[in-house]
């Protein structure tokens, strides 16, 4: 996290974050599933999209901090994905 955070993203056109736990949780009963809370913040006001999976929750543009978030919520039997434009 420390060597992600430090980058220089400012010349980038787009800054994509992509981590497998999503450092966020909408529903209390997805809290077993989701990374370091504390990351989203910081993640959000650096990156201006942040892809994330594994809670299996569907979030498709949210906004937060002017960043997008997606999860295309796939679960083990029902594979997913999601193209968006960047």
């Amino acid at each position: 996290f420390e060597r992600v955070m430090a980058l220089d993203v400012q010349s980038y056109r787009s800054a994509v974050c992509v981590t497998h736990f999503p450092p966020f949780v909408d529903d209390i009963k997805w809290v077993y599933h989701s990374g370091n809370r504390d990351f989203y913040e910081p993640l959000t006001d650096k990156f201006d999209i942040l892809c994330v999976g594994h809670s299996h929750q569907t979030v498709n543009g949210q906004e937060k901090n002017n960043c997008k978030i997606y999860n295309p919520g796939a679960d083990y039997d029902v594979p997913k994905y999601i193209i968006f434009e960047v």
